[in-house]
């Protein structure tokens, strides 16, 4: 992934000029963004108007460009000080934590050292191999060209054929922090854990569950949404969970990283203005029941672009940056446009101290909601604390 420093990626994507320094992203109209998003979808890579206004280093409506390899397995001693730095305490400015408060979202550089994340990505495809006949189904079939060389369209069209099937080619796990050390070493981290602690105004918290999502070359979209709302996706309704979000490899915007919701950054346009939830959202007229659906992506855009106030925040994550989020915060994702698997952990925490949804609130839910709650919290009945044996509670950094 490029650095958030890199400015030329910003100039090739045809993003504006404009940039947030708190959370070192691209600054968009809601509009704008929806058109770049567009542009990106695999079926569209072979078109001439919109995606030739945001041709990069990753795709263009002409070709692409091979990526490089994702980094190998870190030596013992770089590993070891990776751990260690997962060990040590994070600085926050005021700005930041203001900033989340504000938005429900911040990105934060250098969270975590390359080599741990590294060896994250190779312990869960590690874990997940032997389920799939000992390859990894999110790379592609066939040997790609070697990384840095240019296929034009019609070699491009037929290489995006064939590794563009995301139904089969993606693929998750989760709770992979119980049964490996080095994915516990990042997921249980006290640095981590200090900076959720500043955010979320809390002593300690608790892990509720990893998630860690492989999205093949050409995966389309991700859609907008919250990680909570009137779906009752959770188990707690606490407002103070929030999810890390990971890439275990350099992610620029082409390659499907996340862009967030927030107020306009033009400095005092709309120092009032109010971020959209899942809450707000469901309440507006002809709003589909369906968070999941095409259509509600659909209307969430149209109520974004609707509202001056607001922008869409996207930015390029080196290896080791992440983002953190509220679970009423809307994020979305542009598709996968590179010849490289994109590899996250997304880790989800509470404040220690909540608790599970009301016994009406479980009666509610289907049962495919209440096995997941199950799942993630064995044990935890309505009303009771989120604390089973898979919820740790997390240490925090020494001072």
């Amino acid at each position: 992934m490029e650095t958030a420093e890199s400015t030329s990626s910003s100039e090739k994507e045809g993003a504006p000029d404009q940039t947030s320094e708190v959370s070192f992203g691209r600054l968009m109209g809601a509009r704008e963004y929806s058109a770049f998003r567009k542009s990106r979808q695999p079926h569209n890579l072979d078109r001439s108007s919109e995606a030739d206004e945001h041709e990069d280093t990753g795709t263009t409506s002409r070709g692409l460009t091979v990526s490089p390899p994702p980094p190998p397995y870190p030596d013992v001693s770089a590993l070891r000080q990776a751990i260690q730095t997962a060990e040590k305490p994070y600085t926050l400015s005021e700005e930041q934590v203001l900033f989340f408060r504000q938005n429900g979202f911040i990105r934060l550089r250098s969270v975590f050292d390359p080599h741990l994340l590294a060896a994250v990505r190779h312990a869960i495809v590690g874990i997940m191999l032997p389920a799939c006949k000992g390859r990894n189904p999110s790379e592609p079939s066939d040997p790609l060209p070697p990384a840095g060389t240019r296929v034009e369209e019609e070699e491009a069209k037929d290489l995006w054929h064939r590794m563009s099937e995301p139904q089969t080619k993606s693929w998750h796990i989760q709770m992979a922090w119980a049964i490996d050390e080095t994915v516990r070493a990042m997921v249980l981290a006290p640095r981590l854990s200090s900076i959720l602690c500043r955010l979320l105004e809390t002593p300690r918290v608790r892990l509720y569950h990893d998630n860690c999502l492989s999205r093949a070359p050409g995966c389309p979209t991700t859609k907008w949404h919250c990680d909570d709302g009137p779906g009752k996706h959770m188990i707690t309704a606490s407002e103070k969970v929030v999810t890390v979000w990971v890439p275990l490899q350099d992610t620029p915007c082409h390659m499907g990283a996340l862009a967030f919701v927030r107020r306009d950054g033009r400095g005092g346009v709309s120092d009032s203005a109010v971020v959209p939830s899942a809450w707000t959202v469901a309440a507006s007229d002809g709003c589909p029941d369906d968070e999941k659906s095409d259509a509600y992506d659909e209307f969430v855009s149209r109520l974004l672009e609707e509202r001056e106030d607001l922008q869409v925040d996207c930015a390029d994550y080196a290896c080791g940056d992440v983002s953190i989020h509220s679970t009423n915060c809307f994020h979305t994702a542009s598709p996968n446009t590179t010849t490289s698997v994109r590899m996250i952990m997304g880790t989800t925490y509470v404040a220690d101290g909540a608790r599970a949804r009301s016994e009406e609130e479980f009666e509610e839910v289907g049962e495919g909601k209440r096995k997941a709650w199950a799942k993630f919290c064995p044990g935890v009945g309505p009303g009771q604390e989120l604390n089973s044996k898979l919820n740790p509670l997390l240490r925090v950094c020494r001072d």
